[in-house]
């Protein structure tokens, strides 16, 4: 877990070795690599911990980008179950439980469009929409184009506002337009009959 320094002596000394340095790279506490930087060392020393630091945070956030990635689709997958089964086991229970999904208020669906089949739009467009929604709401990615909301807002111009506003940003922010369908306010049980 310490950086090794390669001088000249050792370079001499040691058989298919170079002067330089060697520094470990870790990821929780665990070497998972090293950096091997030739050179003299006194002059290596700082551009070599520079490199680490680097390469250590490039592979943290690659590492919570997968994570995210599988709590989305934890999400999907959720959703998708929740609207194909009409009969709820234990086990599809302790997932709503584990995701923080409450089964028991009355929600709607909301399914958007965006007509497009581009990776990169939809990504913006999905975290865009993510950032202005709050924890209550579930909200993922369904399919190529599209997205499902479910929310359990007060009233109907609530959401009829909250729609107009989003469906404005998004043809503004991202120059396309944005589809929404609306399904009636049903309790969860009743959410694959609202889906269909």
């Amino acid at each position: 877990k310490k950086t090794v320094i390669i001088t000249k002596e050792d370079e001499r000394r040691l058989q298919g070795v170079k002067a330089g340095m060697n520094l470990p790279l870790l990821f929780h506490d665990e070497v998972i690599g090293v950096i091997g930087i030739t050179g003299e060392p006194e002059n290596i020393s700082r551009y070599g911990e520079i490199l680490r630091k680097m390469t250590e945070l490039l592979i943290h956030e690659n590492y919570f980008l997968e994570q995210l990635e599988l709590e989305h689709r934890s999400y999907e997958a959720f959703v998708f179950d929740w609207l194909q089964n009409t009969e709820w086991s234990p086990s599809f229970l302790d997932r709503a439980k584990t995701l923080g999904i409450d089964l028991y208020k009355k929600k709607q669906l909301i399914l958007f469009s965006i007509g497009k089949n581009d990776t990169m739009l939809q990504r913006k467009i999905w975290q865009h929409i993510r950032n202005i929604l709050t924890k209550e709401h579930l909200f993922v990615r369904w399919g190529n184009d599209r997205f499902i909301l479910f929310t359990a807002m007060s009233s109907k111009e609530q959401t009829y506002q909250f729609l107009k506003r989003l469906k404005q940003d998004c043809e503004t922010l991202f120059s396309i337009p944005l589809y929404i369908g609306i399904g009636q306010t049903v309790t969860p049980n009743n959410m694959s009959i609202c889906y269909e």
